[in-house]
This record gives structure tokens, sequence and C-alpha cells, in this order.
């Protein structure tokens, strides 16, 4: 009888190991969902059926992951990435490249995303980055509203790698809908997920802690970047802001420490979250309820505060990528299910971008 048990054992313990072990993972509809567990690491997987499966690594040996999802207008539906064992960092100030594209609140549309991102040439049909040196900043709001949520946040996180071997970059900048998952406000998160975190008997933050990939490469990420003379940043840089006499990087700083916290601790982190501060203002567009839209005295004072000559924002929906303030503001949030768009600087010049690789010089 021990001997049966002892084999017993043996074989369930091959099992488990042969488990643990496989290197090359698929994930249907949604996922994977990265997390971490003492010296393993857990990813949940999902069937046709949406139905979650757990598999465990060691902390050295991550997975390759086929993301699967139908879009008939994709030609590749299949998205691979390999999970990485660290995340690479990007400074918030660097010179400006000889072409950048930048686009913001994507909110899951993984459709458009594609399509905006392949007609202009980033990646190829089978999600490649093909963009060379160039950059691609996503302005914020990258999360929430749409059904594809996952398929966004890891082909931005693929394209990250890729990027920097071929000499070009990507910069996630956070928007607000970012700070909200992170926090625990789930209140625009698609129904879509909900029968999802039923089934893992979780809640939405709990998949974005800082025990998760999603929560950790999140956390890490800046809210404001100045890519030479050009600053992106989610809602905008307010007047009122001029105050706190903070750099971009005590910006970046103070978020990242208190990004996560329903309830800010310093009066600095409480501004940056509140209604004039860089994720949720709206005054460089209209005059909006409480707001009124800024002078362009008082912009001009903005921009020589930071050494800059242009903010490139997202946040507030315009009907197409245009220029404000004589192109000293440029709006780039748009209604992606309508037409894709975004903004392409290249050798000093801005232009409107759309999913048919159309492009229009902003005047």
């Amino acid at each position: 009888m021990k001997l049966k048990t002892s084999i017993l054992c043996i074989i369930l313990s091959f099992i488990l190991y042969s488990c643990t072990t496989k290197l090359e993972l698929s994930s249907y509809g949604d996922g994977p969902y990265v997390f971490y567990a003492g010296s393993k690491t857990g990813v949940i997987t999902f069937d046709r059926t949406l139905n979650p499966d757990t598999t465990y690594f060691d902390a050295e040996k991550l997975p390759t992951v086929t993301l699967v999802s139908e879009f008939d207008s994709i030609p590749c539906p299949a998205l691979v990435f390999k999970i990485r064992t660290e995340l690479s960092s990007i400074d918030a100030e660097y010179p400006m490249p000889s072409k950048l594209i930048a686009v913001s609140d994507i909110e899951g549309n993984f459709e458009k995303f594609y399509k905006l991102l392949n007609a202009n040439k980033v990646i190829d049909k089978n999600y490649n980055w093909i963009f060379g040196n160039g950059h691609l900043v996503i302005v914020g709001d990258l999360v929430d509203r749409g059904d594809h949520v996952t398929q966004c946040q890891w082909l931005v996180y693929k394209l990250e790698e890729e990027a920097l071997k071929a000499g070009g970059k990507v910069e996630y900048l956070l928007g607000n809908h970012d700070r909200m998952i992170l926090s625990g406000d789930d209140r625009y998160i698609s129904d879509k997920y909900q029968p999802i975190y039923k089934k893992l008997n979780v809640k939405a933050s709990e998949l974005y802690s800082a025990t998760t990939e999603f929560g950790k490469w999140m956390r890490s990420k800046n809210c404001v970047a100045k890519i030479g003379s050009t600053i992106f940043v989610h809602g905008g840089l307010s007047y009122e802001l001029l105050e706190k006499d903070l750099t971009v990087d005590e910006i970046n700083s103070i978020v990242k420490q208190e990004v996560d916290k329903q309830e800010p601790e310093s009066e600095d982190a409480e501004f940056l979250f509140s209604k004039y501060g860089v994720f949720w203002y709206r005054g460089l567009i209209t005059d909006y309820g409480e707001y009124k839209k800024i002078t362009e005295d008082k912009l001009d004072e903005v921009l020589k505060k930071y050494s800059a000559e242009t903010l490139v924002i997202g946040h507030c929906v315009v009907d197409s990528v245009s220029a404000d303030y004589s192109g000293k503001v440029i709006r780039i949030d748009v209604d992606h299910y309508e037409k894709a768009q975004g903004l392409l600087i290249e050798n000093g010049m801005f232009f409107a971008i759309d999913e048919f690789g159309n492009k229009r010089e902003l005047k």
C-alpha cells in the first residue's frame, strides 16, 4: 500500500511538473491575467467558452502566450507575445525623433487600434513592430469601456520590447481611466468582464493589483512626457498647476507613489488627481461646467514654465484631431468607433492621420 501511494505521488508530481514547465499557452477571448504568488508566477488563461485555467511557472521560466480573438476585419486574430521577467522603463524627457505617432482614449477598442497602427505602418498585419526608430505615444485611457481591454494592453506590452530592439520607443502614459482601474474604481468597465470576474471570484481591482503583471506594468508608467519641445499629457497642464511649481519628473514621481490610492495622502497628489490636475483637466478645450477655457496668455505662461512649444492632449472628445491656440494645443481624443485617428509628428510637422492611412497637415 505504501509503495502504491509512493508511486502515485511520483506520478502526480510528474504531471504537476509537466504542467508547470509548459512554456506555450493559449487564451481565447480574454486574458491572460498574470499574477505573482511567492516564488511562482500564475497565468490565468481562458478556453473558447471563457472558462478559466491557471498554470504556474518558476519566475525565470515565463511562457509565450497566444491570445486569440475573432475579428473579421483583422487578417491575423492571434496575438503572440512573451511575458517578460523585467519591465523596461522610459524617461519622461528626451529628444523628438524624426517620426512619432500619438493616439489617445482607445478604451478597449482593439479593432480600430489595430487598423490605425497597421494603416500607418507602425505594425504589420501580424502585430509586429515595423516603425523602426519611430515612437508611439499612447496619451492615456487604454482601458475601460470597450470589450477588448486586455488585447489592447498586451499589444502595447508586446510592442514596447520590439520598439526598443529596433531603436524606437512606445510610451504608454496614464490617463484618468487607467488610474481609476488601479485605484479600484470599476464604474466604466464593460459588462463583458462581469461574468469573467465572477468565474474568477475576484474584483476588477485584484487583477490590476501590484502583485499582477498588469498592475506592475501600469504602475511603472509616466503620466506626462516631454519629447523635444512638445508635452504629451492626458487631460492637460492647467494654469493652476503653476502654483505647485512641479517639474515633469516630479509630477510623474508623485503620481507613481499614489496612483492606486483612492484618497491621496499628499497635497500635491490630491491636486494632480483633481479637476485641475493632469488627468481630469478640460480647460484647454472649451468652457465646461466649472472649467473656463484658458486664455492664450495663461497658456503661454504654462508653456514657458515647461520650456515647451506645444501641448498634445486627450480626454475631451473632439470631432477630429485638430489644433487650437495657433497650433500650441493639439487635441487627439476622437470617437474611434466612428473613425480612428491619431497624430503624426514628422520632421517637425504635425499631421492628422486615420485608420485608412490618410494624412492631413494641421494648421
